[in-house]
């Protein structure tokens, strides 16, 4: 008694399968490469200029950051932008004395760094985004320069005409 092997066809189920796995393989394909890449050519693009604020820096990083210097996000490690201006001040204590007056005082050896940075950016959904780094008011960024690597605060974001 000799066993047949029965020959497989494709019935309706087979190719239902068939087209779930294709549609979903293009969806993710959309998703995930078509899109991110339409909205990156076709988006317009703004050039702004935001102010970050460095507190509490120590005497020997003053003036590491300098004009020029290219703003790397150490996260992503990302450019997200160019040093235009950098400013350093003496950091200032902010308290009150024994008598309850209210006194201000300079940190020995402490620095605050008020850094200009311009960059290119887009808005694909109301915020400003440095390649894909959002940018806004209010957001502590860790950044490095070549010289200094570090954290800031975002104080001020602004549109620049050029």
């Amino acid at each position: 008694m000799a066993k047949e092997k029965k020959k497989k066809r494709f019935n309706f189920i087979d190719i239902i399968i068939i087209l779930i796995v294709v549609g979903v393989i293009a969806a993710l394909l959309y998703f995930y490469v078509v899109s991110p890449l339409t909205k990156q050519f076709f988006a317009q693009t703004y050039e702004i200029e935001y102010t970050l604020q460095v507190k509490g820096m120590r005497r020997e990083f003053r003036n590491k950051i300098s004009e020029g210097d290219t703003v790397v996000e150490t996260e992503s490690l990302e450019p997200i932008g160019t040093v235009v201006k950098a400013v350093y001040t003496a950091s200032k204590f902010t308290g009150t004395d024994s008598a309850g007056n209210q006194v201000v005082s300079d940190y020995p050896g402490m620095y605050d760094a008020v850094i200009t940075v311009r960059a290119t950016s887009v808005m694909p959904e109301g915020l400003y985004e440095v390649g894909s780094y959002t940018i806004n008011s209010g957001k502590v960024i860790p950044f490095r320069v070549p010289n200094y690597i570090g954290e800031a605060v975002c104080v001020s974001v602004n549109e620049v005409s050029e």
